[in-house]
């Protein structure tokens, strides 16, 4: 199944039992992946009680959002931030005004309803503006990308290998996913991220980071650029990622 926001995780999967089974090939040693088939009635139950769980979460959240909106006024700077709250709160109590719309909505937890009120932060994220207007739109460049992936495919992809190992297959299967599943979605999550700055126009946007296999990341820094809203990520670490590495 598609893992939100990191499209490749299965690919990755598949190409570590891919190098046990030809390792242990080599050595004579049997590589045994266990396949347990789920239950269909287990199955069922857990598709609907995350449905359910999911429409109460964001009626809770719908609610809570009102309310910080009709109780507090609004504040400037206007703070859009994806990132842990232990990164946030710092920068947060150096300023003597602002309000937060938190992205990463689980970190509301650990803010604590102190802060949650302190800095009027609010939850959102891809889903929580309306796209419908631009079905038709996403249907037509889901098309293109899909024609353009079919005829790749047939006339022009490469052969990839590793000394006498072919990965061609393995590529073929991460860009049918890529093409055929991951582009649908980003193309709402890049059509929600649109609404979103529409709808909350906030000042800067704040970044844990910007090379992930989080997408959510590259397009809200993107989209926030074409629409002239500054985007920052701090520097937490030292890891090096090439020469615009923070």
């Amino acid at each position: 199944a598609l893992v939100r926001q990191q499209p490749l995780l299965r690919q990755y999967l598949d190409a570590a039992v891919a190098c046990a089974q030809r390792i242990g090939a080599q050595r004579g040693i049997a590589v045994v992946i266990p396949h347990v088939p789920p239950r269909a009635k287990r199955v069922r139950l857990a598709r609907f009680l995350f449905v359910l769980k999911r429409i109460l979460l964001e009626a809770g959240i719908y609610l809570y959002n009102a309310g910080i909106a009709f109780f507090r006024s609004r504040r400037t700077p206007r703070i859009l931030a994806s990132d842990y709250w232990r990164n946030i709160e710092p920068i947060l109590s150096q300023l003597p005004q602002g309000e937060l719309m938190l992205f990463d909505r689980g970190e509301a937890f650990k803010a604590g309803m102190r802060n949650l009120w302190r800095f009027q932060v609010r939850l959102f994220n891809f889903s929580s503006f309306s796209i419908r207007g631009r079905k038709r739109e996403r249907a037509e460049t889901q098309r293109l990308f899909e024609e353009r992936w079919h005829d790749l495919r047939r006339n022009e992809f490469p052969e990839y290998s590793f000394g006498n190992f072919s990965l061609r297959p393995l590529m073929v299967e991460a860009f049918e996913e890529l093409f055929m599943r991951v582009v649908p979605q980003t193309l709402r999550d890049i059509d929600g991220a649109y609404a979103l700055y529409k709808a909350l126009a906030p000042d800067i946007v704040f970044l844990r980071a910007s090379a992930s296999l989080q997408t959510h990341f590259a397009i809200l820094a993107y989209v926030a650029r074409a629409l002239d809203i500054p985007s920052l990520e701090l520097q937490h670490g030292l890891e090096y990622v090439g020469p615009n590495s923070p």
